[in-house]
């Protein structure tokens, strides 16, 4: 029995320990967690990372010059009555005036591969499709 219990033990660690700091999340929380594309046709594309303990890393590529570094974001992110709400607490770009700004989204679709929201701040809809899982 112990023997079992050890094979059941090493197994679970070797899955990866951020699984167990899921469990105690709630289903969109679990659900939104991993990396996310999102584009914005002329204006360029996004990718998000949502982690499971509450912190959020985002890249931003312009269409217009494809050459330039990406625009890196830094924060954390909760969910609450289906809005994500995330902070911007690090961004690359000097000039961003929002640091520390809190950006709402309402979720009006969040599945394993596709997460659609609607802007509360800015009055736009968006889809991004899941990359990769955390």
């Amino acid at each position: 029995m112990k023997l079992i219990f050890l094979l059941f033990a090493i197994v679970a660690c070797l899955t990866g320990c951020q699984h167990f700091e899921r469990m105690g999340m709630e289903p969109q929380e679990r659900l939104l967690v991993g990396v996310w594309d999102e584009e914005f046709g002329v204006f360029g594309r996004a990718v998000s990372t949502f982690r499971a303990d509450g912190s959020y890393y985002g890249e931003a590529y312009s269409s217009a010059n494809s050459a330039a570094a990406p625009v890196t974001f830094e924060g954390t992110w909760e969910i609450r009555e289906d809005v994500l709400s995330y902070t911007i607490h690090k961004c690359s770009d000097p000039d961003y005036p929002d640091i520390g700004g809190t950006t709402r989204d309402k979720i009006t679709k969040l599945e394993e591969a596709i997460f659609e929201y609607e802007s509360l701040d800015h009055g736009y809809t968006s889809r991004m499709l899941r990359q990769s899982d955390l």
